[in-house]
């Protein structure tokens, strides 16, 4: 007997299947390997019922549907096509016995995610459901690192954002301070430079000196601190 590997005790985000066949004895075989295998199933006769069970779901009950191509009424690429018009995210294998009106091109243009023919091992079967869920697996990591990397963007803009605001509030705060420290150190600087107009004696020049260097120091430093400011806000250029 082959020995069927429990391939869905793995971390793989393909476990519950839909098997679609009008052929009984092929559609009842195939449930019990998967299930053995380790899958949730369910089978169906036909098309429409497979249809009926998928068309109204909001959340899929099925992770995987592998139909045969050649039945009643609808066939599985119709099948096929109506399944990825609700649900693009449930995965979809073709089977077939005969020669159809379908190439295999056309099989993977209508959605496909693979093609097999009857009659069908069971093992080469579950390596390509593993082959699927694996593809979806990176597809989900793939989406997850976008969904992060965007979260960083958005999280990167909104700090610069904040930034270039208090950058703004902390450029008008130097600009007020430093207006309203050179208004009176300028009648300051004013005054001293008419005392020193009048007659004093040697002591008292010396102090209005003193005075008016370290009035025309802060006075420097307070027009750096204007001119810095009109550099942040964009009014002012350095050669």
């Amino acid at each position: 007997m082959t020995k069927i590997p429990d391939i869905a005790t793995e971390a793989l985000p393909i476990r519950r299947i839909l098997v679609v066949d009008d052929e009984h004895s092929l559609r009842v075989l195939l449930s019990k390997a998967l299930s053995r295998a380790g899958f949730v199933c369910r089978e169906v006769p036909d098309a429409e019922q497979a249809w009926e069970l998928v068309k109204d779901m909001d959340e899929p009950d099925f992770d995987l549907v592998i139909s045969d191509i050649s039945m009643p009424g609808m066939d599985g690429i119709e099948l096929l096509k109506k399944v990825k018009e609700v649900n693009p995210a449930i995965d979809f294998i073709i089977m077939t016995g005969f020669a159809s009106e379908y190439s295999y091109v056309d099989i993977m243009d209508a959605g496909a995610s693979d093609y097999m023919t009857k009659p069908f091992n069971i093992n080469s079967t579950l390596a390509r459901i593993k082959r699927i869920a694996r593809e979806k697996r990176h597809l989900i990591d793939l989406e997850e690192t976008n969904r992060q990397l965007r979260q960083a963007m958005e999280r990167a803009n909104r700090l610069a954002e904040e930034a270039k605001e208090a950058s703004k509030a902390k450029t008008f705060f130097l600009a007020a301070m430093s207006h309203e420290i050179r208004t009176p150190l300028n009648g300051i600087v004013g005054y001293t430079d008419m005392l020193m107009d009048t007659e004093l004696d040697k002591e008292q020049t010396s102090f209005l000196e003193s005075a008016k260097f370290s009035c025309d120091t802060l006075l420097s430093v307070v027009n750096d601190i204007l001119d810095f400011s009109k550099v942040e806000s964009g009014k002012m250029f350095l050669d």
